[in-house]
């Protein structure tokens, strides 16, 4: 398990790289490929959820520190010129769907499986990753480019890393255990043809 360039990525190699490429061969030849394909994801997907489900809780857990004009923006912020409360997604929100779990087949290094933020907003990306990084992001004072703040994070250097320390060995093993039955189906399946 490594981070990635940008420090949101969670890559989960199994001991075996090659039992995972063997796998994703031995399924492409079968007809029934695609449903076994599907179903070992599936099994990976759950030996993921518990760090999966640890880093969303540290996404929505951050605590903000604000200034002290923080309060009185916090009070109109969300308020449009009818007074109508306006509710957008926060970046804790934000932080926390951005979380995904991929499952790669691919040649080489590529084979593994990766928890990342991936949000389809790039800027959530980057105040993610800025958090992970720093514990703090900096940002335009409501898009005023002329005045620039650092809003501090109490919780937030190392947000997205800490649960995997945690999590690592269950996840690794679980990943493992997963392509493992895999292969053990594959080879009762061919034992069963022949």
């Amino acid at each position: 398990m490594s981070k990635g360039r940008s420090g949101d990525l969670v890559y989960i190699e199994p001991s075996s790289v090659k039992a995972l490429q063997r796998v994703a061969r031995e399924l492409k030849e079968r007809g029934d490929g695609k449903a076994l394909k599907k179903e070992l994801n599936a099994e990976i997907k759950e030996a993921t959820r518990p760090l999966e489900r640890a880093i969303k809780a540290n996404a929505r857990g951050l605590e903000f520190r604000g200034t002290s004009r923080g309060e009185r923006a916090r009070r109109t912020a969300g308020v449009t010129k009818t007074g109508r409360a306006r509710r957008g997604k926060g970046l804790r929100e934000s932080l926390e769907q951005g979380i995904k779990t991929e499952v790669s087949y691919r040649a080489g290094a590529g084979a593994g499986v990766r928890i990342r933020l991936k949000s389809s907003d790039a800027e959530v990306n980057r105040l993610g990753s800025a958090l992970n990084r720093r514990g703090k992001i900096r940002h335009p004072l409501f898009g005023n480019t002329d005045h620039w703040f650092d809003t501090v994070a109490s919780n937030g250097k190392d947000w997205f890393w800490s649960p995997v320390a945690q999590h690592r060995d269950d996840v690794v093993r679980g990943v493992k255990a997963a392509v493992d039955r895999m292969l053990d189906k594959l080879a009762r399946d061919v034992g069963k043809a022949a």
